[in-house]
This record gives C-alpha cells, sequence and structure tokens, in this order.
C-alpha cells in the first residue's frame, strides 16, 4: 500500500522554478543596489553637512570668546581644529583623542579613513579650513577677526577636504593635532587640491556666516579674506 502524502510531490520545487526565483531575486538586487548606493551617499552628504553646521557653530563660539578673532596657530598640533576642539567635545590632547573608539565631527562619512597610516580613527579629518582668512607658518599676519569679512554669505570657510598629501588618492582624510607641514588647509597656490568634492562630485561648503551649502567643481577666486566660486565673482567686489 502506498503510503506517500500526494501533496509532498505538489509541495517540491523544481529545478527550473528555482532557477526562476534565483533569477528574479538576481535582477532585483541589481535594480535595486543602485538606488540603495544613491540613498547611502545622500545619507552621508546629509550628515557631513551636520558636521559641517557643528564645525561653523563651535568657530563662532570661538570667535564671541577671542574678541572676534578667526581661530588660528602657527603652532604644529595646535592649529584650527586644535582651537574649536573644546567646543565640540573633543579633547585637546591626542593621548586621550587616541583612546576614542569610532569616528568624531571631524570625519566626513564620505572620507577615507587615515588609519592606513597608523592614526587612529577618531583621529580622522575631513574637513579643511581656508588658509587665506586664518595663518600658518608661511604667513606673516595674526589672522583676521570675523568682522573684517565683508560677504560672510560667500565665503567659504570650512569645506570637505583631505590630506595635502593624498593626491591622487582622492577624498583619504588628513588627521587632528596635525602639524604645519601637513595641515589640512585650502587656499589658491599649493593647497587647491585639498579640496574634496566626495559627495555627487560637489563639496559641503560651511559659509562665513555660519550657513552650510555645496559647491561644484570650478575655478575659484581668491582673495586676501576668502574663497568665492568664480561665477559669483562680480569686478571690484566689497570685499
Amino acid at each position: 500500500m502506498d503510503t506517500t502524502n500526494p501533496d509532498d510531490k505538489r509541495s517540491k520545487f523544481t529545478l527550473v522554478e528555482l532557477l526562476v526565483v534565483i533569477a528574479t531575486i538576481a535582477l532585483l538586487s541589481a535594480l535595486l543596489f543602485p538606488a540603495l548606493k544613491t540613498a547611502r551617499s545622500a545619507a552621508q552628504a546629509i550628515a557631513c553637512a551636520g558636521n559641517l553646521k557643528q564645525l561653523g557653530a563651535a568657530n563662532a563660539m570661538y570667535c564671541a570668546d577671542n574678541d572676534d578673532w578667526l581661530p588660528w596657530s602657527d603652532t604644529g598640533g595646535k592649529l584650527w581644529d586644535y582651537q574649536l576642539a573644546p567646543y565640540l567635545n573633543y579633547p585637546q590632547s591626542y593621548q586621550e583623542a587616541n583612546l576614542k573608539p569610532g569616528f568624531s565631527v571631524f570625519h566626513c562619512p564620505s572620507g577615507e579613513s587615515i588609519t592606513a597610516v597608523g592614526v587612529p580613527s577618531y583621529r580622522g579629518k575631513g574637513y579643511a579650513y581656508n588658509l587665506n582668512v586664518t595663518v600658518a607658518s608661511t604667513m606673516g599676519h595674526p589672522g583676521f577677526r570675523a568682522i573684517s569679512v565683508k560677504s560672510p554669505t560667500r565665503l567659504m570657510l570650512i569645506v570637505d577636504g583631505q590630506s595635502y598629501y593624498s593626491v591622487p588618492q582622492a577624498y583619504l582624510e588628513g588627521y587632528t593635532f596635525c602639524n604645519t607641514s601637513n595641515m589640512a588647509f585650502f587656499d589658491s597656490s599649493g593647497c587647491v587640491h585639498s579640496i574634496a568634492y566626495r559627495h555627487h562630485n560637489s563639496v559641503n561648503i560651511n559659509f562665513a556666516d555660519g550657513h552650510v551649502g555645496y559647491g561644484t567643481r570650478g575655478v575659484y577666486y581668491s582673495a586676501w579674506n576668502g574663497w568665492w566660486v568664480k561665477e559669483d565673482y562680480v569686478d571690484n567686489p566689497s570685499y
């Protein structure tokens, strides 16, 4: 007597049916992956803009505490990131920062970690400061006051930045507590390539008035106290 349940035969998949299911899953993955990648990139860009907003707020608080002077230093290890650290719940000690896990507000989510050269991820720095309004060891002025900026809504202050020595390795971050020989600044000459276009070929920017926007690849105009996207530049600007 045959005791086989007839339903058992109907519940089994044939090889053709399995192949159809696998092909369907592969097709859906191929269709969804670009969308998921785009969504992930968009989320990273939003998180990066949030970081820049915090850096801008810290910059404003620093100015308020220092008679309106923008953060500057020509001492290795104590550059703009060091000056803003206390306003960002970030330690002013690299030994203490080395013990921190994960990443900090200085890290751009789309940036390449610099841990490959032995610097802990928490110290990764994906942003660069405008060298024209701060100071480095090669410059003979003591910095600038925020009030001296006549067009703060257009002046690029802090941007997506990459390590000076990372070219042509796009998007490799620098690190906090760096010295003046590997500083994360951008200006019109040697450090122009420090700008990192990480977000859909665009760069996130914190402007001097505190708002955050973005810029595309293009030509920039450099003046003693600022950087401007060239398309926005007009003859004899008041700065």
